[in-house]
């Protein structure tokens, strides 16, 4: 991160296409990992399909400072968050259990108001997708 107004998604675990009958289609990410201007990193996890979300405090890494993080769901309905080797771990709410889901990598500025030089500018170095059964 080498700019943040305010508060800047750099990572998400999104709900994809419902995958059991009679799901109702989503657009909200299951899991949200933000960078907060003053260097503190949390995850928000959604409460479910509807919206809401509780947000839990990880790390704190000062701007323009390399970081790596990982986003990892577990066959047992868990998600693992790592921040620099250390980690957090949290159940997927069972109400996203029908549904498919992707992961993301960006900068989603979270920034409010209306002057349109104010962003964050993120650089990725590297990203890896690795899968297992």
């Amino acid at each position: 991160m080498t700019q943040v107004p305010d508060h800047v998604c750099i990572g998400q675990l999104h709900v994809g296409q419902p995958i059991q009958a009679g799901g109702d289609p989503s657009t909200k990410p299951i899991l949200e990992l933000y960078y907060f201007r003053g260097g503190d990193i949390a995850v928000g996890i959604e409460d479910g399909p509807a919206g809401g979300q509780t947000l839990h405090r990880l790390s704190h890494i000062p701007l323009a400072q390399i970081f790596s993080y990982t986003i990892q769901v577990t066959g047992d309905g868990a998600l693992a968050i790592g921040i620099d080797g250390a980690s957090a771990s949290f159940a997927i709410p069972r109400d996203f259990s029908g549904y498919g889901a992707y992961f993301k990598a960006g900068a989603y500025d979270q920034t409010t108001g209306v002057d349109p030089t104010v962003g964050a500018i993120v650089k990725f170095y590297a990203l890896r997708v690795s899968h297992e059964r």
